[in-house]
């Protein structure tokens, strides 16, 4: 099933739409929004709410809904 989800950048507070499918994994996620933003992807996660979500996890695995949103930010360990 595919779904539209927002992907919003922490560091500069901007927002993409994405259209992804339930069984996309959260770092192609990552890939998207790190070449789009022109970020490494080794040096930011996704967050969804306050939780960070392993790049492994599935769309459906993280519990997200057509229309969430998704939060860039920095890695808190480094990168």
């Amino acid at each position: 099933m595919t779904m539209n989800l927002k992907i919003r950048n922490s560091v500069d507070n901007s927002v993409i739409s994405t259209e992804v499918e339930e069984g996309d994994s959260i770092g192609d996620l990552l890939l998207y929004a790190a070449e789009y933003w022109s970020n490494q992807k080794y040096a930011m996660v996704m967050k969804v709410g306050s939780r960070l979500v392993p790049p492994n996890l599935s769309v459906s695995e993280t519990g997200l809904k057509d229309g969430d949103t998704v939060i860039l930010v920095p890695d808190p360990q480094g990168g």
